[in-house]
Formats: C-alpha cells, sequence, structure tokens
C-alpha cells in the first residue's frame, strides 16, 4: 500500500458506518426487509480499514444474527466508502474484496 492510500484523512470509520446505514435504511423502506451490518458476529469485522477507502461487510438482518445460511441475501457485495470525498459503491459479491477495490479504484483513476 502507497504512502498516499495510507494518509488519507477525511471520513472517519463512524462515518462510514453511518452513511452506510442510512443508505440500508432506505433501502429497508422500500424493500421491507431488514438488513444489518457485521458487528464481529461469527468472527466478521463489519468495517474494514483498506487505507483510502473504508470497506463496511452486510447482509439481512437475520443472517448477521443467526449465521444460517439460508437466510443469506445472495449477491450482497459490500459497501466501498472513499475516504477522500464520501463516494460509495457496492461492490460485486462474485470477486474477492481485494480485487473490487483494485477495480474501483482503476475506475476512479486512482
Amino acid at each position: 500500500m502507497d504512502a498516499e492510500r495510507e494518509a488519507s484523512p477525511g471520513i472517519s470509520r463512524e462515518r462510514a458506518l453511518e452513511i452506510v446505514r442510512l443508505m440500508l435504511d432506505a433501502l429497508e423502506a422500500q424493500s421491507g426487509a431488514r438488513y444489518a451490518i457485521f458487528d464481529g458476529e461469527r468472527g466478521i469485522d463489519g468495517i474494514l480499514d483498506h487505507g483510502d477507502v473504508w470497506i463496511v461487510v452486510w447482509n439481512a438482518a437475520d443472517f448477521v444474527a443467526t449465521g444460517d445460511a439460508r437466510r443469506m441475501l445472495i449477491g450482497a457485495g459490500p459497501y466501498l466508502v472513499a475516504k477522500d470525498d464520501g463516494a460509495v459503491a457496492m461492490l460485486p459479491s462474485a470477486f474477492p474484496v481485494d480485487e473490487g477495490v483494485s477495480r474501483w479504484r482503476a475506475s476512479r483513476g486512482r
């Protein structure tokens, strides 16, 4: 990781969580489903620091709470929140997180 990515100030961990929670609240209002951000359940940290971006891991609330794969929301990739400007993107669930982040960076010329 280069120094520029490591030194990215701006959007804090707490603000990234707030941004994604607001997005999930809006999604819940539209869909009627409930969503949750992982917070240590089964050893999954819900927010990961990738230098210049935060990665926020979420899924259906029932799956987050129970781990029951039958309650998992398929295709729900994690959200990426850019530390410099708060830009948000949902990463594809078909790729590992590192690859999704690399593709996002490339698309933004980073």
